[in-house]
């Protein structure tokens, strides 16, 4: 009898290390999953109103309506003036709004590619940085800037071109050609 009870008891032992083991390996794989998300897939799950604050402390509120490889558009509530955002990942400081739940796609197209569309399209944006805004449309992308023509220098009365680091792009949003 004393055997069974010595034999029990390491049982419950082994048990508990293993199931503890088991714990550990669970918390660890779970730790690593969640280290291989990016802030596109969280976002691309999210259906509640979100509040993203870009760089310069401005803050865009909306719905998320596309995600991209490294870009998202929010679009405003409905009531809103304002059109949708576009807004490159980089350019997000903080996401409020942002549930758990995640949604990987890994064919979505990066930003480079949105810009080239709107090139292609010769779309009238406002392009806003940490340091300026400006109006006009895309007239070459490269890697890493993009060469926007503005309508008309308000001195000189010709078009004017202004090279902008992609890394540098807050928001770009269409804009009316014909605000008035």
């Amino acid at each position: 009898m004393r055997w069974d009870r010595l034999v029990d008891d390491l049982e419950a032992q082994f048990d508990a290390e293993a199931r503890a083991g088991l714990a550990g390996q669970t918390a660890e794989l779970t730790r690593a999953e969640q280290a291989a998300v990016v802030l596109a897939d969280r976002l691309r799950a999210t259906r509640d109103p979100v509040s993203v604050v870009l760089g310069d402390g401005s803050v865009v509120t909306g719905r998320v309506a596309h995600v991209g490889a490294d870009w998202v558009v929010v679009r405003p509530e409905p009531g809103r003036d304002s059109g949708d955002e576009l807004v490159p990942i980089s350019a997000i400081d903080v996401v409020e709004g942002v549930g758990v739940r995640t949604r990987a796609d890994e064919r979505m197209p990066r930003l480079t590619s949105v810009l080239r569309a709107l090139q292609r399209d010769r779309v009238l944006l406002t392009i806003r940085t940490r340091a300026a805004s400006t109006t006009g449309r895309l007239a070459r992308v490269g890697r890493d800037h993009l060469d926007v023509v503005e309508e008309r220098d308000r001195f000189t009365g010709r078009p004017r071109t202004r090279v902008v680091r992609i890394d540098a792009l807050l928001v770009l949003r269409e804009s009316d050609p014909h605000p008035f």
